[in-house]
């Protein structure tokens, strides 16, 4: 199953998260915001509290305009994340629970498709293999119109000589 790519980066950095199925993890809601983000981020993720570095610079003074870009892009990502969230769930990849007490502390937690499909994300290969499979077919045209587009150029450089 082919996902688009905010749930797919979403499934793929849960199962690196927890990395079993069946079980629920603590982290942050605002950090899950990050794996929506891209790839490099993954590795960025910080566990429940576990302390992080600050934005500001050497002097402790904030940027005005960089904070302000940083807060649209963060807030246009957690409405990603939520979007994303809420179609695993719906789609029985994954359960998330929040905190009794904390909005910003969710328990999310991979059923067992939503496992497979993640350990598969979460490869090159396992990726690559799930979108040709998916794909199959309109690869040969992109290739078919490829080699097509530098044949007509040769046909008209043979023809105009």
């Amino acid at each position: 199953m082919w996902l688009p790519s905010d749930e797919r980066r979403l499934l793929s950095g849960l199962y690196k998260l927890i990395k079993a199925p069946e079980t629920q993890e603590r982290c942050e809601n605002g950090f899950l915001i990050w794996l929506v983000e891209g790839r490099r981020s993954e590795k960025q993720i910080r566990q429940y509290n576990e302390s992080g570095d600050s934005d500001n610079d050497s002097t402790g003074t904030i940027d005005i305009g960089k904070f302000k870009r940083q807060l649209q892009s963060h807030i246009a990502l957690g409405y990603r994340k939520e979007r994303a969230l809420k179609a695993l769930t719906s789609r029985n990849m994954i359960r998330v629970l929040p905190h009794q007490h904390d909005n910003t502390v969710i328990f999310p937690e991979l059923t067992l498709e939503g496992f497979d499909l993640g350990r598969k994300y979460a490869t090159f290969l396992g990726r690559s293999g799930l979108w040709f499979r998916e794909y199959r077919h309109h690869w040969l045209f992109m290739l078919f119109g490829y080699i097509m587009g530098y044949g007509t150029h040769f046909i008209f450089k043979l023809l105009g000589t």
